[in-house]
C-alpha cells in the first residue's frame, strides 16, 4: 500500500503543470559554513532566492528555507530585477581581484532565453561596486536584501538523499519499502555514491530513521551496507539552472 502512494504521489507530479522559475540569485563565499549536522541542511548549493511563475518565492539563508506565495501585484518588481537591460549585459563583472572574493549570480528566464550574470566583489565595498553597471547593482540590492513578512518554513515537495557504499555496521536492516533504491539512483560525484529523490510527504518517515539528531543512518541492502544521508529540500525545476 505504501509503494503504490509513493507511486501516485509523483505521477501525480508528473502530469501537473510544471512551475518555472523567473529569476535566481546565489552568492558564493570561500568561507562557507559546514553543515550542521542537522537534517536537510545542506543548502549551500540552492539559490538564496528563487521565484517562480505562479509567484512561489523561496529564500534560503543560515541554514533555513522559507517561502511564500506572491500576489500579482508584487510579482513585476521581483521579477524584472535588472529591468530588460538585463538581457544585454556582459556574463560577468570584476570587481576585484582579491582571492575568494563574494561571487554573485543571477539568473532570469524570458521563455527559453537562460541568462546568468556573475559579479565577484563586495556589495558593501564602493570600489567593488563601482565595476557593475547600475541596473545589476540595483539587482543586486534588490535580491540580496528580499524580504516579505509573511515568509514561513518552506513545505518541500520533492526531498534529496545520498546513498554511499560503507563498510560501516547497518543500523537498520531492509530498505524502507516504496523508496527507489540504490541501483535507481543518479551517479553522485563521489565514488560509490548516488542521489536519491523522495516525495516531500516522506520526509517525517526519513528522518524517523535517524538516530541521536544525526543527519544520516547505514542501512543494509542486498548484502551492502549504505550510508544515507539526509541531504536537503530539492527545489522545483531545479535542472533548469544546471550549468548556469
Amino acid at each position: 500500500m505504501k509503494t503504490l502512494a509513493l507511486v501516485a504521489v509523483l505521477a501525480s507530479s508528473a502530469f501537473a503543470e510544471p512551475r518555472k522559475p523567473i529569476i535566481a540569485y546565489w552568492v558564493m563565499h570561500h568561507d562557507v559554513r559546514p553543515p550542521s549536522g542537522k537534517p536537510w541542511e545542506q543548502t549551500f548549493s540552492l539559490p538564496h532566492l528563487v521565484a517562480y511563475d505562479d509567484g512561489l518565492v523561496v529564500v534560503t539563508r543560515d541554514g533555513e528555507v522559507r517561502s511564500v506565495m506572491l500576489t500579482g501585484a508584487e510579482r513585476a518588481a521581483l521579477f524584472d530585477a535588472g529591468g530588460s537591460e538585463f538581457f544585454s549585459l556582459k556574463d560577468s563583472y570584476e570587481g576585484t581581484r582579491e582571492m575568494h572574493p563574494p561571487a554573485h549570480l543571477v539568473t532570469r528566464w524570458k521563455g527559453d532565453v537562460r541568462k546568468t550574470v556573475r559579479f565577484f566583489g563586495r556589495l558593501d565595498e564602493p570600489t567593488h561596486r563601482a565595476a557593475a553597471p547600475a541596473s545589476l547593482q540595483k539587482a543586486l540590492d534588490a535580491l540580496s536584501t528580499w524580504q516579505h513578512p509573511q515568509l514561513k518554513p518552506y513545505e518541500p515537495e520533492l526531498l534529496a538523499l545520498r546513498a554511499c557504499q560503507t563498510k560501516a555496521a547497518p543500523l537498520k536492516k531492509g530498505w524502507p519499502s516504496g523508496w527507489p533504491t540504490p541501483d535507481q539512483g543518479k551517479k553522485a560525484l563521489a565514488a560509490d555514491c548516488v542521489s536519491l529523490t523522495l516525495p516531500g510527504t516522506e520526509k517525517k518517515r526519513a528522518e524517523a530513521l535517524l538516530t541521536k539528531g544525526n543527519a544520516f543512518t547505514v542501512i543494509q541492502h542486498q548484502g551492502a551496507a549504505w550510508l544515507v544521508t539526509l541531504e536537503r529540500f530539492e527545489l522545483p525545476a531545479e535542472a533548469a539552472w544546471e550549468g548556469r
